[in-house]
């Protein structure tokens, strides 16, 4: 028995469990990643590929593309709103002036439908959704407006108003009732009540104003400001009354910006740069950069930025290397 028992245990020790191997750090997609979203439950990353005019699905447990969907010419900017089976997955399609929508997103073969220029405007560049997808606003840089498309639930054609802003109107951020929206030439910032379609306040900033994000309550935004290498912080007591409080210098030509979900930390994508520029959200406080593992970030550099819903990591697009690299928020 004893030795019964001694050969038993030496099969159990040259047999050790595998451990699972550590999903990949970079993420093959498209040619020419330029946008990118994630789905409000983190399990899908969606990224917009400019040359090869399509959209990466990609599963963000394993870290690779599950679906391929062909866009229109140049697809620049995604945006996501709703749920599960009811969410919407939007693109603006630069230079085919439209937008695809795609919904039935859990299906083998998601439904599909184009918005025309008569609905999408002339050069539509970034997106923002509401939560429940049932309303998309469109930054038009060339007709220098924002135009809200609203879905009714008895007509799925989307019934769109307009506002004009400042002028090239690019980025946006929406939270509660309002909308931020960066106009690259006139260097402000167009606050917009949404439900009106009017404009509360324009906001000084910057030298080229690109990307704009804001914490849940609305009461702080932030801006980067591509040629003057800086940060702009705007505090929002009321929509109206908005004011810059405060800019940082950062690194050279930012492109894009997230705020950690417990809003402690800003995460900044630069062109050409392999670090991510780090600021304390309360303080201001410049904190020690994050390294994109792959090595450089390409001719055209960091163009978007994504924080997963637990906060602990980034997604960040190599241009230059056609992926998406997977920086881990404390290394």
């Amino acid at each position: 028995m004893k030795l019964l028992a001694l050969a038993v245990a030496l099969v159990i020790l040259t047999h050790p469990t595998s451990a699972a191997a550590d999903p990949p750090s970079t993420i093959d997609v498209g040619t020419g990643p330029n946008g990118l979203a994630l789905s409000s439950d983190g399990k899908r990353l969606y990224v917009t590929n400019q040359d090869s005019n399509d959209l990466s699905e990609v599963d963000t447990g394993k870290r690779t593309v599950v679906r391929t969907i062909s866009q229109g010419n140049q697809p620049s900017s995604v945006a996501v709103g709703g749920e599960g089976g009811q969410a919407r997955v939007f693109v603006s399609n630069a230079e085919s002036n439209t937008i695809t929508v795609m919904s039935n997103l859990t299906a083998k073969d998601p439904s599909i439908a184009e918005l025309d220029e008569n609905t999408a405007g002339l050069k539509p560049s970034s997106l923002a959704a509401s939560a429940d997808g049932k309303v998309l606003y469109v930054s038009s840089g060339s007709d220098n407006e924002v135009r809200r498309l609203t879905y009714t639930s008895n007509n799925p054609a989307p019934l769109s108003a307009t506002v004009e802003v400042g002028s090239a109107p690019n980025g946006l951020a929406l939270v509660n009732d309002v909308l931020y929206v960066t106009n690259g030439e006139s260097n402000d910032v167009s606050v917009l009540n949404v439900k009106t379609l009017t404009v509360r306040a324009t906001v000084e900033v910057g030298v080229r104003p690109n990307s704009v994000t804001t914490t849940a309550k609305g009461d702080k935004v932030f801006v980067t400001n591509h040629d003057s290498n800086t940060l702009s912080i705007i505090s929002v007591p009321s929509p109206d009354k908005a004011t810059v409080t405060a800019t940082v210098t950062i690194p050279p030509q930012p492109t894009s910006l997230a705020l950690s979900p417990d809003e402690k930390r800003l995460y900044i994508s630069h062109e050409g740069r392999s670090k991510i520029t780090v600021i304390d959200a309360s303080t201001s406080e410049r904190l020690a950069d994050l390294t994109m593992k792959d090595g450089t970030a390409g001719a055209s550099g960091a163009n978007g930025i994504a924080v997963s819903p637990d906060g602990e990591y980034l997604y960040v697009i190599n241009n230059g290397g056609n992926t998406v690299v997977v920086v881990k928020t404390k290394e």
